[in-house]
């Protein structure tokens, strides 16, 4: 019998065959890949310098702004340069090619890259023509929407091929120009954040808190460092004797900050808001560039220090106000499109810009388990009511308009943009994403008015959550942030009155409109006196559109230019007669703290009504109300019964109405007169139908609502000719 080899033997010296095989075949084509993979390279270099035929690698150093740099010769002869920067766009990285002249002129620019991934239709088109082709023949530093237009509706990507741009020019005039100046900044600047000085002497050591600290005979100069989004930032701040800002400046080596985001602090049109002032005008008086917030704020930071360290060291008698001397000069951070929003801290109540990358509630699970578990709990708020079913004089009253076609109750948070694209309802325009998802409120930050005429189908694209982290807290978790700039105009000077969590929470709990010009989402009063039903409805019956009262639709039986109320909790909560609106947050009903395991807590982010929430009721509100459920429910009760009543009455006054403009035996005078009772009649009923408290926010104001809309329903009936 013949001898057989062991089957775990055969099994081995199988895999040694096939590791061998595969070994030989990886030897083989490693080198072609590379190979190929470096020709593509060369390609790809003389598509931004073509007229190139050899290009040599610079060696960097390690604290290199850029990816690489290559020579370009032709003929043996050094004609330009190539450098590769990769900076973070929309949607993921951009590697940015440039060629530049020997002078330091653009040749062309290619971004893309392996992982480019900018959306399609929009980020994507910044590797068009159209766009790449505004490079050739500049120099740095360029300046988007001044020196490149940006594409329609890529702000963001378009900025990041700027930004790369910038840092690569940056780079090789330090490459191409080596010179003392540059290596020591501290010379060259002096003057240019000290006008006039010709004297320096160091102070040694500086004082605690800056880095360094010379004196003048026109101020100080001092060298402060402050922690960025990437790491620490050293700004340089002229000081003059009369305490005011005579100069800043960033120098680019000296920061980390991302391209195309944190490194716009280095623009004139952010630095130049510090020239000629003194630290109380700074303080709450500077804004931030478009996706800087951090970055800005800590600059801003370091220039206040730099302020209060230099004061010992200023002379009073040869202070004089410098700030004419930049009357003309310092440009307007508001002039610029894409740039800022105003940055106000107040304790933790901010108003402030988003940043560029928003962070999805996924990216903090790990730093916030259980605020995140919580936030994800508003899954099981699943539960739709078809109000079209249950409320059929809607039907009528909505005719006409997008919610008679299709209106049901949302859902938990969770579900915000599932919910909208559940509607029924069309949807031509990106405003429909308002409230619904935090990478549309950063779009709106970073393009303005411009994103809410963006097509939906377009928007829809790049939106994958919906209300989340971002909205409340833009980047900075623990900070109450105001995301939603149109929420601060409408509290106007009494933003510092109404805390940060009633304020996170109004941001989409408010009654807004589109404006029927620019399609932005705004809100009809600027103050809380003016939150009030009554201010609301007088602002829409005088903001004239094409002659006539603003109106959302047009009733097309009646003609009745009709306002649709949205859901108008904040003002509704804040206005008098809300029983809590002195004593509580809409945190301390709807976000209860919780209890970890070890004892501590945090803030639900589960959103639940209070009357769901059996620990609260029994800890809390237990200690002012013997029986809050029950308590509730009779107010809600009663609301309920009214509205429902008082919208059949309407439904009747609009019927009559339809029939009344059906019959011809009525003038214009006449039914306008009818049309226009009918119009507050609705708006006042509405306002308590979409408030979702269901008028337990604030009872005394859901009552005089109710009765004014009954009573105005009385009045158009009057006016009615006798039946015959």
């Amino acid at each position: 019998m013949k001898n057989k080899l062991p089957s775990w033997l055969v099994l081995t010296l199988i895999g040694v065959i096939v590791a061998a095989l595969l070994g030989g075949v990886d030897l083989m084509t490693r080198d072609r890949i590379a190979e190929n993979a470096e020709r593509q390279a060369v390609r790809d270099r003389q598509a931004v310098f073509a007229a190139a035929d050899e290009f040599r690698s610079v060696e960097l150093g390690e604290d290199s702004s850029v990816d690489a740099c290559y020579e370009a010769y032709s003929n043996g002869e050094l004609i330009g340069y190539v450098t590769q920067l990769t900076v973070t766009g929309c949607q993921g990285p951009v590697e940015v090619l440039t060629g530049f002249d020997l002078e330091g002129n653009i040749l062309a620019v290619q971004p893309g890259g392996q992982k480019f991934k900018e959306t399609p239709g929009l980020g994507s088109r910044v590797q068009e023509p159209a766009f790449l082709d505004q490079f050739a023949g500049l120099a740095v530093p360029l300046k988007l929407k001044e020196t490149v237009d940006a594409v329609s509706g890529a702000t963001i990507s378009s900025a990041s091929v700027v930004s790369a741009v910038n840092s690569s020019g940056y780079f090789l005039q330090k490459l191409v120009s080596p010179s003392p100046e540059l290596d020591l900044p501290e010379d060259t600047q002096f003057g240019g954040v000290l006008p006039g000085a010709t004297t320096k002497e160091a102070v040694s050591p500086a004082p605690e808190g800056v880095d360094e600290l010379y004196t003048s005979d026109a101020g100080a100069v001092v060298y402060v460092t402050g922690k960025g989004r990437n790491g620490d930032i050293q700004v340089q701040v002229g000081v003059a004797h009369s305490g005011q800002v005579a100069g800043i400046y960033i120098d680019p080596a000296k920061h980390q900050e991302t391209p195309g985001k944190g490194d716009l602090i280095e623009q004139d049109y952010f630095l130049f808001q510090f020239l000629g002032k003194d630290a109380a005008q700074i303080d709450g008086g500077v804004d931030a560039v478009s996706g800087a917030t951090i970055s800005c704020d800590a600059v801003t930071t370091c220039v206040l220090r730099a302020v209060e360290a230099a004061k010992p060291y200023l002379d009073e008698s040869k202070a004089y106000d410098i700030a004419p001397l930049y009357e003309g000069a310092v440009a307007s951070v508001e002039a610029v499109e894409h740039a800022v929003i105003k940055v106000n801290a107040v304790a933790e109540k901010v108003q402030t810009h988003s940043g560029v990358v928003v962070m999805t509630a996924a990216d903090w699970q790990d730093e916030y388990p259980e605020i995140y578990e919580s936030w994800m709990q508003t899954r099981e708020s699943d539960e739709v009511t078809d109000y079209l079913e249950d409320y059929p004089m809607l039907r009528t009253l909505y005719e006409g308009y997008g919610f008679a076609i299709s209106y049901s109750s949302a859902r938990g948070h969770y579900y915000d943009v599932d919910d909208l694209l559940e509607t029924g309802r069309p949807h031509a325009l990106a405003n429909c994403f308002t409230c619904k998802t935090p990478q549309f409120t950063n779009m709106v930050n970073e393009m303005g008015d411009e994103a809410y005429r963006l097509a939906f189908e377009d928007v829809q694209q790049q939106i994958n959550e919906g209300i989340s982290c971002y909205n409340c807290h833009a980047n900075t978790p623990g900070t109450v942030v105001v995301t939603h700039t149109y929420l601060t105009d409408s509290v106007g000077d009494d933003f510092d009155k109404i805390d940060a969590a009633t304020l996170a929470c109004g941001q989409c709990h408010n009654e807004y409109y589109f404006d029927p010009v620019t399609k932005a989402a705004k809100i009809g009063h600027n103050s809380i006196e003016s939150m009030h039903p009554d201010a609301i409805l007088d602002f829409f019956n005088n903001l004239m559109v094409d002659g006539q009262p603003f109106a959302d639709w047009t009733n097309p039986r009646t003609g009745v230019r009709q306002i649709k109320v949205q859901h108008p909790e904040i003002e509704t909560f804040l206005l008098e007669g809300s029983p809590h609106r002195d004593t509580f947050t809409c945190a301390d009903c709807h976000m209860p703290e919780a209890t970890r395991a070890d004892g501590t807590t945090y803030p639900s982010h589960n959103l639940v009504s209070p009357l769901d929430d059996p620990e609260l009721i029994a800890n809390n509100c237990a200690q002012c109300h013997a029986d809050l459920v029950s308590e509730v429910h009779a107010v809600q009760e009663e609301a309920e019964r009214r509205t429902y009543a008082i919208g059949y009455e309407l439904q009747y006054l609009t019927e009559r109405l339809a029939a009344a403009v059906a019959s011809g035996a009525y003038t214009e005078d006449e039914l306008n007169a009818i049309r226009a009772i009918a119009r507050d009649a609705q708006f006042y009923w509405d306002f308590v139908f979409v408030e979702n408290a269901e008028g337990a926010h604030n009872p005394a104001l859901t009552h005089e609502c109710l009765d004014k809309a009954e009573a105005l329903c009385n009045q158009a009936m009057l006016l009615f000719k006798t039946q015959s």
